[in-house]
């Protein structure tokens, strides 16, 4: 029998938050009375459940999941606690207590990735990027010689893989089908942020993300503001933060399709970022556009990685996000 968590593994991770830990008698417990030790298995789930409440984890959540239940390795439950867990991580603000939970979860099952991620949460970010070049062969297989060179654009969270670079390619692969197949490895199972740089073209790129089982998470999306892909964006069902990229010309019409449909009322975050250096011409473009549709855009957090007219500012009031804000 496999405790999924147990009275030891709260111990550490209460041990690793407060470094108030009592192995011979109990658990003492962050938040509670002062001096206060649980020696049972239920007052220390009890005092784990209100200690994750604290964290702001969802409460229904924590009892039914991260509770001190048994499961045995070929429970049918397991398939549906990795989902819950794994959901619980994407969801919450902060998760350090579930990324935590999450990580001794995998070690119990023999998954690496849950090593390298309770590692990471020891260590800290810089040992930790150290930690996962030092294994990218059993997070990336396949794929270790590529992300090699990729490792500064993908972005590790709580020890596990959030952001990641598409559109790349891998020996005789298109980038949309090593994209599918990047995107399905269970190391990129939490990735909630894609970035479109490169190979490919958006449409097919996008298209090539909505096969994959990640395709209703992702929550951020960088790419080029083509007109062609906008539909494809937005039938991410999941997609808040969206930023587009434009240069001197091309984009434009890109951003015109977004500021005209109607999945713009489904964004909390619009970025308009240009590529390079741009003419001031083309930065009154811009404006200009922004300007025109900025009754549709008052609900969002607007952020204009370029110069804001007087008139643009006036025209979004609260909803302009500048750089400096």
């Amino acid at each position: 029998m496999t405790y999924f968590v147990s009275v030891e593994l709260f111990a550490r991770r209460v041990q690793q938050q407060t470094s108030s830990l009592n192995t011979t008698s109990g658990v003492e417990v962050e938040g509670a009375p002062e001096g206060a030790i649980f020696a049972s298995r239920e007052a220390a789930r009890e005092a784990f459940e209100k200690w994750c409440a604290r964290a702001q984890l969802n409460r229904v959540r924590v009892a039914n999941v991260v509770s001190a239940h048994d499961l045995t390795e070929d429970d049918a439950d397991v398939g549906a606690v990795h989902e819950e867990l794994q959901r619980a991580l994407l969801e919450v603000a902060a998760p350090l207590p579930v990324a935590a939970v999450y990580a001794d979860w995998l070690i119990a099952r023999g998954d690496r990735r849950g090593d390298i991620a309770s590692r990471f949460l020891q260590a800290g970010e810089e040992l930790g990027t150290q930690l996962v070049r030092s294994n990218l062969r059993s997070l990336f297989g396949r794929f270790e010689f590529d992300v090699r060179s990729l490792l500064p654009e993908l972005v590790w969270r709580e020890g596990f893989l959030r952001e990641a670079p598409i559109g790349w390619s891998h020996e005789h692969l298109s980038p949309e089908e090593t994209t599918t197949r990047f995107l399905s490895l269970p190391v990129a199972s939490t990735v909630t942020g894609i970035r479109i740089e490169q190979g490919g073209s958006e449409e097919s790129l996008v298209g090539a993300v909505k096969q994959t089982p990640i395709a209703p998470q992702i929550t951020t999306l960088v790419m080029n503001a083509s007109a062609r892909a906008i539909d494809a964006v937005t039938e991410l069902p999941g997609l808040k933060h969206l930023t587009l990229v434009v240069g001197e010309i091309h984009g434009r019409a890109g951003l015109r399709r977004l500021l005209e449909h109607a999945a713009l009322g489904r964004l909390n975050v619009l970025e308009v970022t240009p590529r390079g250096l741009i003419s001031a011409a083309a930065i009154e473009v811009l404006n200009r556009e922004l300007i025109k549709h900025a009754d549709r855009l008052r609900h969002l957090k607007v952020r204009p990685r370029f110069a804001a007219s007087d008139e643009l500012r006036s025209a979004l009031g609260t909803a302009l996000q500048l750089e400096a804000d």
